[in-house]
């Protein structure tokens, strides 16, 4: 059996390769534009070891939300023309920026 299977195994190594490239490529270029949200338009930045966010709404929009995952807590974030609005969906409590101010979240908290 194993003589079986390097004959057909060893010769398209090159090939099972390529196509485990081609996915991780496929999944990079799906998740570019929720990332450009996220980080542009959202602010979010970790650079200095903790989460922060300085959302601005473009100009049309009436606002725009969305779900994160930072080091196991869930966190949806949603940002209106009345302001923005945080919450600790799930992990436990967390002090993160919003517009260089700290704001705690806890999970029985409703919105910044």
């Amino acid at each position: 059996m194993k003589d079986k299977l390097k004959k057909y195994l060893l010769p398209n190594l090159p090939y099972l390769f390529f196509v485990y490239l081609f996915d991780k490529l496929c999944q990079a270029v799906r998740l570019a534009p929720g990332l450009s949200i996220v980080q542009g338009f959202a602010g979010m930045r970790t650079l200095t070891g903790s989460l922060s966010f300085d959302p601005q709404l473009p100009d049309g929009w009436d606002g725009y939300a969305f779900k994160i995952v930072y080091r196991g807590r869930l966190i949806e974030v949603s940002v209106s023309r009345e302001g923005t609005g945080l919450k600790l969906l799930s992990g436990e409590a967390l002090t993160v920026m919003l517009h260089g101010h700290e704001v705690r979240l806890s999970p029985a908290e409703a919105d910044a």
